[in-house]
C-alpha cells in the first residue's frame, strides 16, 4: 500500500503489517507444500512408469511361456491320439488272430490269468488234442499252466 491509498483493513498499521506477514508466511508455506507434493507426484509417476514397463515385460514373457506350453500340450495330445490308434489297431489284430485260432488268448482277472473261453476252430500250437485244450482251461482256472 503506497502513500495516499486508503486501506480497507481496520486498526493500526502494525496490525495490518502483522496480518500481511502472516499471509505471506502462509503463502510461502503453501508454496513449499505444493513443491513437495509436486516432487512426490513426479516420483510416483516415475515409479508407475517403471512398474508398467516391468509388468509389460513380464506379461510378454508369460505369453511366450504359455505359447510354448500350449504347443507342447498339442504335441502330447497328438502323441496320445497316435498311441490310442496304434492300440486300437493292435486290438483288432489280436482279435483277428484269436478268431482264427492262431493262439489262445489269456486275460488278467485279478491275480489270475484266464484263458478266453472261445474255442478256436483249430486247436493251435499249444494243444495236440481236444483233451489238452480242456486241460489248459482247467489249469488256467486253477491258476496253473
Amino acid at each position: 500500500m503506497g502513500p495516499g491509498i486508503k486501506s480497507d483493513l481496520p486498526g493500526p498499521s502494525s496490525t495490518r503489517d502483522a496480518e500481511v506477514a502472516k499471509l505471506r508466511n502462509e503463502l510461502e508455506l503453501s508454496a513449499m507444500r505444493l513443491s513437495q507434493m509436486k516432487t512426490r507426484l513426479l516420483a510416483t509417476l516415475d515409479e508407475l512408469d517403471a512398474l508398467r514397463t516391468t509388468h509389460h515385460r513380464e506379461l510378454k514373457t508369460e505369453m511366450r511361456v504359455k505359447e510354448r506350453l500350449s504347443e507342447k500340450l498339442d504335441r502330447c495330445l497328438d502323441e496320445i491320439k497316435r498311441a490310442e490308434a496304434e492300440r486300437d489297431e493292435m486290438r483288432e489284430v489280436v482279435s483277428i488272430l484269436v478268431d482264427k485260432g492262431m493262439f489262445p488268448m489269456f486275460l488278467m482277472v485279478g491275480d489270475v490269468q484266464v484263458l478266453v473261453q472261445n474255442r478256436p476252430p483249430e486247436l493251435g500250437p499249444f494243444c495236440e488234442s481236444e483233451s489238452d485244450y480242456d486241460g489248459m482251461l482247467l489249469d488256467s482256472q486253477n491258476g496253473t499252466y
